[in-house]
């Protein structure tokens, strides 16, 4: 097997005086399988004399957005994207230099800017070889910004299609691959109105979850095949306001809708399948949140983003998993990892930090440890605050926890305090598990 390899790659480099990158890359993918990856950048609106990764440009969202859905739907590419949300959620960095070559290993890059005048946008596009710098294919449309995702749907085909100096579309392979989808990939996918809607839910579900639900059925009223509408109304009925099987019915319809989509290879549907699998374990269906989790953990590993926020804290609702199972070690191990990933990152505030302090208090209290839980459990009370998320079920359960280790401490008047405010937000949010009874009855017992 040895000397075959080093024949091979013999062969193989002198093969690649013959061929450009990608039509080497593409040749030899015939033989191993691997597909060509494609770094989605942010597209930062030119108009602007000082652009940060963390803007939230909603224009620049859904250019990205629809470029990561389009290549997605090209068997030979794997493809991330690196939009503003995924620097700050998943990259942990507000960084405007961010090297996101060096930080996520790439074959080939897509980046651009838009501008706009009155009604008027233009975009450009390049794609790029990453370790030269060399632009293999640049491409620009102008038109009515209403028209915003047809207008990306030509960005596509240009880019694909056109004979731009340097283009790569002529190299041994990659013509196959790519130019017989374009047509396909460059219809328009929803309107500009649609993304717009979405990211006003998403940018205050966790404060307002109320508020989010009602824009996305509004959305859902104008395009019912959007599936990450389905996704984020699905999470925040069961992860926010503890409605699971409303939630779940959601999620599996969203998961329908990203695989007529073919919208399976991407980042957004790695993050149903960690909420599918936070609602599978929220239900006791351990064994069915393991198998959610890990398809999850695939898609992280295979994109190498396994030093992300999201992953974080994927590793810490698969240790949520073990530890309701008993398996204390197990649990431990996998909190461990997700507080590692956090640390490299810089990271103590966030959702994600919130959550695996939450997880660690929350394990320290089952094993006795009360003076340790008090510390995490106050970390992450402090922490869902800061996100202002008084009005979900996480803040809820927290304070209710920290009730049980003040109560333990003989600490009462903290813990009858902290009992009746997560009773409040039960209330509040129309939460009737079993913890709304618990707050209830402890509160009315330590009320004095």
């Amino acid at each position: 097997m040895y000397d075959f390899l080093r024949n091979s790659s013999k062969f193989l480099l002198q093969k690649s005086k013959l061929l450009s990158f990608l039509g080497f890359f593409f040749w030899c993918t015939s033989i191993f399988s691997q597909p060509l990856t494609m770094l989605v950048d942010i597209f930062e609106d030119s108009n602007k004399e000082s652009n940060t990764r963390a803007t939230k440009q909603n224009t620049g969202r859904i250019i990205v957005s629809e470029m990561e859905n389009r290549f997605s739907k090209i068997s030979s590419l794997s493809v991330r994207s690196l939009t503003d949300v995924t620097r700050t959620q998943l990259l942990g960095t507000n960084e405007s230099d961010f090297d996101s070559d060096n930080k996520l290993s790439t074959d080939i890059r897509l980046s651009g800017n838009y501008s706009t005048q009155g009604s008027k946008i233009t975009i450009y596009g390049k794609i790029t070889d990453p370790k030269t710098g060399t632009n293999l294919k640049t491409h620009t449309v102008s038109g009515e910004e209403a028209n915003l995702t047809s207008l990306v749907g030509e960005l596509v085909k240009g880019l694909l299609n056109g004979s731009e100096e340097a283009g790569f579309l002529g190299k041994p392979g990659f013509s196959i691959s790519l130019e017989s989808k374009a047509d396909a990939i460059a219809d328009s996918l929803f309107d500009k109105e649609i993304y717009e809607m979405y990211y006003s839910a998403i940018d205050i579900q966790n404060q307002e979850p109320s508020t989010a639900i009602a824009i996305l059925d509004q959305l859902l009223k104008k395009e019912s095949r959007f599936a990450p509408a389905y996704k984020a109304k699905g999470y925040i009925l069961g992860n926010l306001l503890g409605q699971w099987e409303e939630g779940e019915t959601l999620l599996l319809r969203a998961n329908s809708l990203f695989q007529q989509l073919k919208w399976t290879n991407n980042l957004l549907y790695a993050d149903l399948l960690t909420s599918l699998g936070s609602n599978a374990y929220s239900q006791r269906k351990s064994e069915q949140a393991l198998s959610y989790y890990e398809k999850s953990a695939k898609l992280y590993r295979t994109h190498m983003l396994t030093e992300t926020k999201a992953y974080a804290n994927l590793m810490y609702g698969i240790g949520g998993v073990f530890l309701s199972q008993g398996n204390w070690s197990k649990a431990t191990e996998y909190f461990q990892d997700s507080e590692s990933i956090l640390q490299k990152l810089g990271i103590q505030s966030g959702i994600e930090y919130a959550n695996l302090m939450y997880g660690i208090g929350y394990i320290k209290f089952v094993q006795k440890d009360l003076s340790e839980a008090q510390k995490y459990l106050e970390l992450s009370s402090e922490s869902y605050k800061s996100l202002k998320m008084e009005k979900t079920l996480q803040y809820g359960n927290n304070l209710l926890n920290l009730a049980l280790v003040y109560e333990k401490l003989k600490k009462e008047d903290m813990a009858g305090n902290f009992y009746r405010q997560a009773y409040e937000i039960y209330v509040k949010i129309g939460y009737e598990g079993k913890e709304k009874e618990i707050a209830k009855k402890n509160a009315i017992k330590l009320h004095k």
